[in-house]
């Protein structure tokens, strides 16, 4: 192990009393092993970025009473480079939504998506799930899938 260095990191309360539970859920024995710990998960896990094509769920949260919402993302996953291939959608709340895409394109087109999604103002929560060992666009019926 390398030289240890100290940082600070600011949180809303209610963000830390969700890392303070999911610390005692993961019996970490302190905040910086259990960080340390998602780092490397997370770091490791930049593999997928080196394939051709990717398959992913992008999923996310959102108050659908945020004015232009719905537009903004039907048109965000109209323009993707990456290709929808399913889109779920769930009612949380009154007010709050929960979609699943299942998208295929190169990795940087994945998390262009991603970032748009982040970027729209009423998404609360984007989380990406690169599928390893999917298949590549075109390696089980044959077809062209590329979109320019």
């Amino acid at each position: 192990m390398g030289e240890i260095t100290r940082l600070s990191l600011s949180l809303e309360s209610e963000l830390l009393d969700e890392l303070e539970r999911a610390i005692a859920g993961a019996g970490a024995s302190n905040r910086s092993e259990f960080v340390r710990s998602l780092l490397r998960n997370h770091l490791a896990g930049g593999a997928w970025m080196q394939a051709a094509t990717v398959v992913a769920v992008v999923s996310y949260t959102y108050d659908h009473h945020t004015s232009g919402i719905n537009d903004g993302l039907v048109r965000l996953q109209h323009d993707a480079r990456a290709e929808v291939l399913v889109s779920t959608h769930l009612h949380l709340s009154h007010h709050s939504c929960l979609e699943m895409l299942v998208v295929r394109g190169a990795p940087d087109q994945v998390r262009q998506l991603e970032a748009g999604l982040r970027q729209l103002r009423g998404v609360d929560h984007v989380s990406l799930t690169p599928m390893h060992g999917a298949a590549p666009s075109g390696q089980n019926d044959g077809r062209a899938t590329t979109r320019e």
